[in-house]
């Protein structure tokens, strides 16, 4: 990839799986930083449903209960309100915990995918996401006991193993 032009859609890929070799990383990174255009297409990438088994919704809850998203109780109780067609439906159960609150989109979204962990940074819960750049991801989140919204900015695994793009980001927040 050269630096004057825009790298592949594999290699976006790539970065955004953190499977690039550092040297390609950085140079994907530092163009991200400066190129709206694959910035977007990033993600667009990072927005696409992983191709994983589908879940049912016995795990589904469990997910949402062990990362503490959501308590058991409050799932359960809501489970039994659902009509019997609906009771096993992953989806109809994420949508109605969406509408009423306690999930957002972004939240259920990453959920079925699996990725539960992944909205759980220490004392923060994170909401929905607001941006990437070449350094990682910005996402909206509530700090858990002070009850706060925060603007979460992450670095990415492949700008972690980089101690120059530790330091700007470092510098940057």
């Amino acid at each position: 990839m050269m630096n004057r032009t825009c790298p592949s859609r594999d290699e976006l890929s790539g970065f955004a799986r953190g499977t690039l070799p550092p040297p390609a990383a950085e140079l994907v990174g530092e163009h991200l930083a400066a190129c709206p255009s694959c910035e977007n297409t990033l993600h667009h990438l990072q927005a696409e449903p992983a191709q994983v088994r589908p879940m049912n919704c016995t795990e589904f809850v469990e997910s949402l209960t062990t990362c503490g998203l959501v308590d058991g109780d409050e799932v359960t109780t809501l489970v039994k309100q659902l009509p019997p067609a609906e009771a096993s439906d992953v989806q109809a159960l994420a949508r109605v915990l969406v509408q009423q609150g306690k999930l957002t989109k972004f939240q259920a979204a990453a959920v079925y995918q699996g990725k539960a962990q992944s909205l759980v940074y220490g004392d923060y819960l994170v909401l929905d996401r607001l941006g990437a750049g070449g350094m990682g991801q910005v996402y909206k989140a509530r700090h858990r006991r002070m009850d706060r919204l925060v603007a979460l900015k992450v670095i990415s695994s492949t700008a972690l193993r980089n101690p120059d793009a530790v330091r700007r980001f470092e510098r940057e927040v």
